[in-house]
């Protein structure tokens, strides 16, 4: 039966593998498998069905080998309204049960049997409660008959005694024999409970033999084992009586036991001998049953596989008549010593080979934690829920420092990991028995006492360490310091990132071609450049202009045939938008060692920007000579009436009156002269940043009214209708009032200039969200659709008339740009066309008329007297800007020192205290982000308050600066009345 369990396959039933199977249901099973006596388990909801050997011999063809693992009640239907309720009251917490002599009919051998069976059902529990119920059992179907035989054959005797006196005497005898099976029975039944329990094959033999011998009054009982390799017996266990010497360990050959013994005995024939002197088949060997002390003997064969394994003999020491009926007995004996005997033995080698494979673990496990000390990975094992370091290698010990580990739990060995989720992950492997693996963590250790912390990433298992009984005892880790990796993963992926970003900027893709299939490949920022995903270069082709695509066929052609390189710049049709682009498209011919062309890798970069630039470039170099030619025109045309009046003077130096009309022809030409040059000056300062903005906080409307004052007479002389539209409410801006008026100006004057006489020219002021419009409209000869894009930009001029009455360069609306800009501002044109007016719009941010800082951090601030005079050091490389700033700090009445360098300024610092300090941010050697740094470590310096003055406006830097430990933040120039107001909320320290 412990074969058959071996080889079921448990794996498909509810029960599952054997390794998985509950440790009171394992050892249940071996109790039932090791004992002789017939035992039954049933286990749990389903009742699956286990018995041992002897209770397979009560069952018939019809049940077993099937009932093994079967459901009881698909198993014993039949009976199930008898032993059902039994079973369930002993699932449900009942007490144990014991059955006498209870009629329990089946079906066996192909028809149904009333069988009697004496049975008791016990719980088999532990701490989750009953699992099942264990049945011993023994079929007492003979016995009962055998009792209800004598009891009905003595009321049949009672009732004939009187007619049948001469049988008494045999009655008497039958009942002698039955009560001879009586007690035969009753010896099996004390054989078999004194059996129970022991598993080791002496006590068995000896127990057994004791009772049987009692019982049948023999001299001796041995247990011989047969080799026939060896041609030898050898008596393992003996029972004699008191008096007698023991035959255990007897040896000796087969041969002298007898051929004709020998040969009944290979049959498996019981072989009884009444006198061995006698007996013509032990006559001859008389000598050597005289030297065991037997003159009669009874041997019972055991043979295994139809061969002969071992003989159990029963002695006398005077002859002796052996009855047929103790066979049976003699027989079932001999069974279960045998089976005690075979277990023994497996127990045995069970045993052997138990220490053989803890001995063979205890190396291997040596024999590991070698490799393991040894090992490139780190390594460990920790124990029980608190996670207590039993095992790591040295690489491990690198990895957290070389300190002292084991004994201690992680959270002890390892303080600084507390809260980085290692910790966590532990419980939750013991908790779960799941493993856990990943794969570039960060891992903060401190692996010196007097170092600081260091991050390192590495990739880790955690396995749950798991025992014969399917509880967790402990986690095993291992893994690798993966520092290095990650460091190179992400230098390749900043790599990759730059190349896609480069990609990007450039407007490149990177394609592939397999010339064999036709497939491209393209970078991902194709569908950027190529407005879409193509699979096919036919698909790419499509949108190149026909005249570029056929060069570039013939280029590629010629480059195929002798695998070389081809380059084309073509013009494309962006499918998503229709927008036209150029490409330069460059490839080079991959080919094999037999010279065939089989790829083609390339780039195509979008230089449509480069081609616009190229056309821009012409046009602004066209428009410079147009300029050029003008600006020789415009300054030639006053020194022809200069050079008259000059001749003039001298022909009639006496001549009052032709003296005032040439010096009225002169200052005229010299005043138009002067203008020209003015408005080149202003152009080249604005557009090389050399202009300065004054800026205050005004209303708008006053730059209308002087704009208007200055053009009025201008417009008078045009017969102009002038319209001003403006708000009641001020309208607020800050900036340079006298560069706006100089804005708004230029816009009147040419609305005045390009408008025929009798025309409008309208001004108007809105708010619109955070801006103030104004704009200043006219109906006079308009702008061409063609010219607007490039009214604003240098040497832009609309078509002259042939009398030059407009006049000026091209560069008033450039300058106006340049200047709004300045500002924070824009300024836009419309127009309809020719002679149908123009609309220029100037914007300019509205001004808050709540203090504007850049930004402003709370610290060290707080509110103090007005004007309090204050320390202050202002630090700038710029010595002008330095100055300029000191100067008017001092008119302030404030106590300034000026630095110009890093280093210097911390000098001063230590001898000299100070409230505020003024810092450029863009310092040689040493940045004011870093200065303002070192300030707060220094105790004069860390409660002043610092101000950053600087030409860096981004986000970036103000966050940067913010961090580094400024309290204000102001952009060059900055506005000197902001500044005050800063400087007046300080209390000196």
């Amino acid at each position: 039966m412990g074969t058959l369990m071996c080889a079921k396959n448990w794996s498909s039933t509810v029960l599952g593998s054997p390794n998985q199977w509950p440790e009171i249901l394992k050892t249940s099973l071996r109790l039932v498998l090791t004992s002789n006596h017939p035992m039954f388990i049933w286990w749990g909801a389903d009742l699956i069905q286990f018995y041992n050997d002897a209770y397979r011999q009560t069952m018939g063809p019809e049940r077993h080998p099937s009932a093994l693992g079967q459901h009881g009640r698909d198993c014993w239907g039949e009976i199930w309204d008898i032993i059902g309720p039994q079973i369930d009251s002993v699932m449900n917490g009942g007490p144990a049960t014991w059955h006498e002599d209870q009629l329990v009919p089946v079906t066996r051998h192909g028809h149904r049997e009333d069988v009697w069976w004496t049975y008791a059902y016990s719980p088999i529990q532990d701490s989750a409660g009953v699992r099942g119920v264990l049945v011993v059992c023994n079929d007492v179907t003979a016995e009962h008959q055998s009792k209800d035989a004598l009891k009905r054959l003595n009321q049949k005797l009672l009732r004939e005694a009187q007619q049948r006196e001469k049988l008494n005497q045999a009655l008497v005898e039958e009942v002698r024999q039955r009560e001879k099976i009586e007690q035969r029975q009753t010896l099996q039944l004390k054989i078999v409970d004194a059996l129970r329990g022991l598993t080791d094959a002496n006590q068995v033999a000896a127990t057994a033999f004791r009772l049987l011998g009692e019982y049948l009054e023999v001299s001796c009982i041995i247990y011989a084992e047969i080799d026939e390799t060896e041609s030898v017996f050898r008596i393992q266990h003996a029972w004699q009586q008191k008096g007698l010497l023991s035959l255990a360990g007897v040896m000796s050959g087969l041969v002298e036991v007898g051929a004709e013994v020998m040969a009944s005995l290979r049959n498996g024939h019981v072989v009884t001998v009444q006198d061995t002197r006698t007996d013509s088949r032990t006559t001859r060997h008389a000598p050597f049953y005289e030297r065991l002390g037997t003159r009669a003997f009874l041997m019972t064969p055991v043979l295994k596989d139809q061969h002969l394994v071992s003989v159990m003999a029963l002695h006398q020491t005077t002859p002796h008549k052996w009855s047929s009926s103790q066979l049976p007995l003699i027989e079932e004996v001999a069974e279960r010593v045998w089976n005690a005997i075979e277990h023994a033995h497996a127990q045995a080698q069970r045993r052997r080979a138990e220490e053989m494979l803890l001995q063979e673990r205890r190396e291997e496990s040596e024999r590991l934690r070698r490799l393991f000390a040894q090992a490139p990975g780190f390594m460990a094992i920790l124990r029980g829920p608190q996670h207590v370091f039993e095992f790591a290698n040295a690489a491990y010990l690198r990895l957290v420092g070389e300190r002292e580990l084991l004994g201690l739990s992680a959270l002890e060995a390892l303080p600084e990991v507390e809260g980085q989720g290692y910790f966590e992950l532990l419980d939750q492997v013991y908790a779960s028995g799941n493993p856990y693996s990943a794969y570039d963590v960060p891992l903060i250790v401190q692996r010196s006492d007097d170092v600081d912390t260091t991050q390192t990433f590495v990739d880790f298992v955690y396995q749950p360490i798991i025992e014969g009984s399917g509880s967790v005892t402990g986690i095993f880790v291992e893994g690798v310091d993966a520092t290095e990796r990650h460091a190179a993963k992400v230098a390749l992926e900043a790599s990759e990132a730059r190349l896609k970003e480069g990609l990007v900027a450039a407007r490149m893709v990177v394609w592939d071609w397999n010339l064999q299939t036709g497939r491209v490949t393209f970078s991902e920022n194709s569908t950027n450049v190529f407005g879409g995903n193509r699979s096919k270069m036919p698909d790419v082709w499509k949108s190149f202009h026909p005249d570029d695509l056929a060069e570039l066929t013939k280029a590629r052609i010629a480059a195929i045939s002798a695998c070389g390189e081809y380059e084309c710049i073509v013009r494309f049709v962006r499918p998503a938008d229709g927008s036209k682009r150029w490409l330069q498209i460059q490839g080079k011919v991959l080919c094999d060692k037999d010279g065939f062309a089989y790829a083609i890798r390339g780039v195509a970069i979008d230089v449509t920007a480069r081609k616009q630039a190229e056309e821009a470039l012409k046009e602004a170099d066209r428009r410079k000579d147009e300029f050029l030619s003008m600006l020789a025109h415009e300054l030639r045309n006053p020194l022809a009436p200069l050079s008259s009046a000059a001749q003039l003077l001298k022909a009639v130096p006496g001549n009052v009156e032709r003296v005032i009309q040439t010096s009225g022809i002169i200052t005229r030409q010299v005043e138009h002269m002067t203008s020209l040059i003015n408005d080149l000056l202003d152009v080249s300062r604005v557009t090389t940043g050399m202009v300065t903005l004054d800026k205050q906080v005004f209303d708008v409307r006053q730059v209308i009214a002087e704009s208007v004052e200055q053009v009025f007479p201008f417009i008078q002389t045009r017969a102009h209708r002038l319209i001003v539209q403006e708000p009641l409410a001020p309208m607020l801006v800050e900036g340079d009032r006298k560069r706006l008026v100089q804005v708004i100006t230029n816009l009147l004057q040419n609305a005045a200039k390009y408008t025929p006489e009798g025309g409008i020219i309208t001004v108007s002021i809105a708010l619109m969200s955070h801006e103030i419009a104004i704009s200043v409209r006219d109906n006079g000869i308009g702008i061409d659709t063609a010219l607007l894009p490039y009214v604003f930009e240098l040497f832009t001029q609309a078509k002259r008339t042939s009398d030059r009455s407009q006049g000026g360069l091209g560069l008033g609306l450039a300058l106006v740009k340049s200047l709004v800009t300045l500002h924070g501002g824009r300024v836009t044109v419309s127009s309809e066309g020719t002679d149908k007016g123009a609309i220029f719009t100037v914007y300019l941010p509205v001004f808050n008329t709540a203090i504007d800082d850049d930004f402003h951090h709370e610290k060290g601030v707080s509110s103090s007297t007005q004007g309090e005079s204050l320390r202050l050091l202002v630090v700038d490389d710029n010595v002008d800007a330095a100055n300029a700033l000191a100067m008017f700090l001092e008119a302030a009445g404030h106590q300034v020192a000026v630095e110009h360098g890093p280093i210097s300024a911390l000098e001063q610092v230590k001898t000299a205290a100070y409230d505020v300090f003024l810092l450029d941010i863009g310092l040689p050697g040493m940045d004011g982000n870093e200065l303002a740094r070192r300030l707060r470590l220094i105790p004069q310096a860390a409660h002043a308050t610092l101000i950053a003055v600087t030409g860096y406006g981004k986000q970036y830097d103000k966050e940067t600066s913010l961090a580094a430990g400024f309290d204000y933040y102001f952009v060059k120039p900055a506005s000197p009345a902001k500044l005050v107001e800063v400087l007046s909320k300080i209390k000196p320290s």
